[in-house]
């Protein structure tokens, strides 16, 4: 029998993390709300696996830096593994969230920038790019 698997998805903007309820964003809370109110420390025992988006449509440098950052804060205090996307558009975007803590990333329009996929797999394996299209 294949197990089960929980994979929980936040997305980011502006701050908050958000969740989509029929692709409409509904704010949770910023990242000490959630650490806080869902507990993310206990809570992450029982999921597998998170997806952290920055789903700003064009996501400034300033935007992925403070993604980052609450995300970092996020991994303090769980243990599972965690793909993060949003705004890649090159090596560095995506050697940005490697650095920081993504076992994988997520790819969306940029899957069609043949060169990029094949750099990032080139370099961190084909394993570690996920593609998710809405």
């Amino acid at each position: 029998m294949i197990k089960k698997r929980i994979i929980f998805a936040l997305l980011y903007q502006d701050g908050y993390f958000h969740l989509s309820r029929n692709f409409k964003l509904q704010k949770v809370g910023d990242v000490n709300w959630l650490i806080n109110n869902f507990r993310f420390g206990s809570t992450s025992n029982y999921i597998d696996e998170l997806i952290c988006l920055l789903v700003k449509k064009e996501p400034t440098i300033e935007d992925k830096k403070a993604f980052i950052k609450d995300v970092n804060k996020l991994r303090e205090k769980i243990f599972i593994p965690i793909t993060l996307g949003g705004g890649i558009r090159n090596l560095k975007d995506a050697s940005d969230y490697f650095n920081n803590g993504a076992d994988k990333i997520s790819l969306n329009t940029s899957i069609f920038q043949k060169n990029l996929t094949r750099e990032i797999s080139n370099i961190y394996g084909e394993q570690s790019i996920s593609i998710m299209i809405d």
